[in-house]
């Protein structure tokens, strides 16, 4: 199994964005959210944060809790999802949207959301993965 992460090469086409809302003032679904992460990593400061910091650190952090996942799980759905989340200035995660409650996505969502992550070039910063499992 392996983990891919891709973003969509449509995210820097996207008009360049300040950050997003207040703390208390996120994006109340995925679709909202998804917009967001695409705006903050079609920055240069975002797309640096997305490809030397935080994309690295999520492939070393995180590919033991997707394998832990899957080895909890009597039959894992290997299904492909968005996972975004949202970070405060300190990396902590705010809010993690999915675009399909799978059992696998879920698992990881619940691993993803205990997380600190790298500190963001700025807050709220909103952060997309795309998980795609290939046996």
């Amino acid at each position: 199994m392996t983990l891919r992460r891709a973003i969509a090469p449509g995210f820097l086409a996207l008009a360049l964005a300040a950050p997003a809302a207040a703390k208390d003032e996120l994006a109340p679904d995925f679709d909202e959210a998804l917009v967001l992460a695409r705006r903050h990593i079609a920055t240069e400061a975002g797309a640096s944060y997305d490809e030397a910091k935080v994309g690295p650190w999520f492939q070393e952090t995180h590919s033991r809790s997707i394998q832990l996942c899957f080895e909890s799980l009597a039959e894992p759905d290997v299904s492909p999802f968005m996972l975004v989340v949202a970070l405060d200035a300190e990396g902590d995660v705010e809010r993690a949207y999915l675009d399909a409650d799978t059992n696998v996505s879920l698992c990881l969502r619940a691993a993803v959301a205990s997380s600190a992550f790298p500190a963001p070039p700025f807050a709220p910063f909103y952060q997309p993965f795309i998980l795609n499992f290939e046996p």
